[in-house]
Parts: C-alpha cells; structure tokens; sequence
C-alpha cells in the first residue's frame, strides 16, 4: 500500500510540473516588443460535424481560404451575409477541424472593384 501512495504521489507531482510547464508564456521574436502570446478557447471536431453546425446550422459559405504562415494549416472563413455571422477554421489535420474564432454581427466589406469593360473608344472628329 504504501508502495501505491509512494507512486500515486510521484504522478501527482510530475502532472503538475508538466502543467506548470504550459503555463510558461512563449518567448516572441525580439522584433515583437509589446507582443505577448495569450489563451484562446478553441474548439476542435471532425469535419463533417464541425461543417454541419458552421454550414447547416448557420447557413454560412466560405467565403476565403489560405495557408497559415506560421502552423502551415489550412484555414477558411466562412460567413452567412444575411444572418451576420462568422467563423473561422483550420484543418489541424486530414478529417480534424478546429473553431478559431466565430462572431454575431459582422460587417462584411467587399473591395470596390472596377469591372473592365474594355478598350474606352476615342470618336475623331473634324
């Protein structure tokens, strides 16, 4: 018995270290002064779940998508334009997404874009 409370203590005490450990802050490149690293919440699922809930359940479409330059994960933006809503994922891995940020009340801006119409046609006249 005292063989079990010996080693259940020697757990107890190497959790904590490990989880003091991811309490530490992460160091930044020196060139992000007034920088620092904070806690999100994220919400990670597979998916086919997560896109029920982001397409189904709040009829949003994607609307963007990119690489990000840090992770190399593949990120997406999705919004429903009428029901103002928003929500970012990212493909952490192959079937696996996660939820990294999601709002109400967005405001979508869409660039002014010229259409070409064409060559604009100079009349001569005399």
């Amino acid at each position: 018995m005292k063989h079990l409370v010996l080693i259940l203590v020697v757990f107890l005490l190497m959790g904590n270290q490990a989880l003091a450990q991811n309490e530490t802050p992460q160091k930044l490149p020196e060139n992000f002064v007034n920088f620092t690293m904070i806690k999100k919440p994220i919400i990670c699922g597979p998916t086919a779940e997560v896109l029920e809930v982001v397409v189904g359940k709040f009829g949003e479409k994607l609307m963007a998508g990119w690489i990000d330059s840090t992770t190399n994960y593949k990120s997406m933006f999705y919004a429903n334009i009428d029901g103002e809503t928003t929500t970012v994922v990212e493909e952490v891995q192959p079937g696996w997404l996660c939820v990294t940020s999601s709002g109400i009340n967005a405001a979508i801006i869409f660039p002014n874009k010229k259409k070409d119409k064409g060559m604009p046609i100079r009349y001569l006249t005399f």
